[in-house]
């Protein structure tokens, strides 16, 4: 934006009055918080915030000192992120100060929307200034600022403030019908697993978690990338996206590695976690391939030969169950292969139901039916960290009816 407004003399002062509306309503208990650059001792402001009357109108006032020199800018701004600026050139020449065009001219900016979280998905906020009485210097004012939608644009536009000695900022918040949605992954913090295999295990599965649990549904993307481990060569390049339903917390993937007869020091390769639209990275994990091919085993190791890599010894079907109908007890399967203590952990159970760690064991009493099948992520990490991750699905069913125990084909 090009503009030049009309000067302001050193030693004056400019009381600006700040309107807040809410769907062409004044909103009154805003507050406004007020701010003055550069701050270098030259300019101050009667007040730093203020809260908005019953008119939705607030005010501070601007005074230059008498060495005041070049341009100020003064800031309003709202706790939703919504603001507005002003720009006020010092006149340090004698004379009158005004502008060969004189007062009651108008000139007229646009501006990138700004970002207002508390107005929500869709809306669309304009900061305006518009015309005050003028009532201290009898001058007529005619600046003006508009700031219309941009549709993805943020930050503070610069609205041109005239000389004169009141001036109103109106910041409007007006609800628009729109299709765009709230990044439902902006509140949730991703992270994913570092894995450890062998090479002989034949694969690798990667466990990825957003906290706390989304309300709506989300989506990530996954993608490996080679590192002293090569694609095509040690494992399987793998990509895709990893749907969340609501009040799903956890998902996994899979990345097939490459078994050889070389005998070679432990490889990794990285795995990325991105936003779907944006490609911004959100998590990312390693994945370490070790290989025993052709180690001569430790001689007190010499009767484990055959011993197995760190792995399960099953796979763990998916499960029916009815609301309100205590379960059979399910003995989740052992990891064996790991170094030192296992720790084992469930994510995702649906309510009524427990998992003891100690046996392994899901039990209890579902509460409710779900809607679907809810994946549940069943984990074993060892003492170096080496994590396995097995999913399987549980559908709650709803309670049966006193109709349901009999065969209503008569006959």
């Amino acid at each position: 934006m090009t503009h030049s407004p009309w000067p302001i003399k050193p030693g004056g002062g400019m009381t600006f009055t700040v309107e807040v509306q809410e769907d062409g309503s004044p909103a009154s208990g805003q507050t406004v918080s007020f701010s003055v650059s550069p701050a270098d001792g030259t300019a101050s402001l009667s007040s730093s915030s203020a809260t908005t009357d019953s008119k939705g109108q607030a005010q501070t006032k601007l005074t230059l000192a008498s060495d005041a020199a070049g341009t100020y800018t003064v800031t309003a701004s709202l706790d939703n992120g919504l603001s507005v600026s002003g720009t006020a050139t010092v006149d340090t020449s004698s004379g009158d100060g005004l502008s060969d065009d004189g007062p009651g001219t108008e000139d007229t900016a646009q501006q990138p929307e700004l970002d207002g979280s508390d107005s929500g998905p869709g809306t669309e906020d304009t900061a305006q200034q518009s015309e005050s009485d003028g009532s201290d210097s009898g001058l007529d004012t005619g600046g003006t600022a508009q700031q219309s939608e941009s549709d993805g644009a943020s930050g503070n536009g610069s609205a041109v403030v005239e000389e004169f000695e009141s001036a109103t900022l109106t910041a409007t918040a007006t609800e628009q019908t729109s299709d765009s949605q709230e990044d439902p992954l902006a509140s949730l913090s991703t992270t994913i697993d570092d894995v450890t295999s062998a090479a002989e295990h034949g694969r690798m599965t990667f466990t990825v978690r957003l906290e706390p649990t989304p309300t709506a549904p989300t989506a990530v993307k996954y993608a490996t990338a080679s590192r002293t481990a090569i694609a095509g060569v040690d494992y399987e390049a793998a990509s895709g996206t990893l749907d969340f339903e609501a009040g799903q917390s956890t998902d996994t993937f899979t990345v097939r590695i490459l078994h050889d007869e070389q005998d070679e020091p432990d490889e990794i390769f990285g795995v990325r976690i991105v936003h779907p639209s944006t490609g911004a990275l959100l998590a990312e994990a390693t994945g370490t391939i070790t290989d025993d091919d052709g180690a001569t085993p430790p001689e007190a190791d010499s009767d484990a030969d055959a011993a197995r890599a760190f792995g399960f010894a099953d796979e763990v079907e998916d499960q029916a169950y009815t609301a309100g109908t205590a379960i059979n007890a399910l003995v989740l399967p052992e990891a064996t292969g790991g170094e030192g203590e296992v720790i084992y952990r469930v994510f995702d159970l649906p309510a009524g139901l427990t998992f003891d760690a100690a046996t392994r064991t899901i039990s209890g009493t579902p509460e409710a039916a779900t809607e679907g099948a809810v994946k549940v992520a069943y984990t074993a990490q060892d003492s170096t960290e080496a994590t396995l991750t097995l999913t399987f699905s549980i559908v709650v069913n709803p309670p049966l009816s006193f109709g349901d125990l009999f065969d209503s084909g008569g006959g």
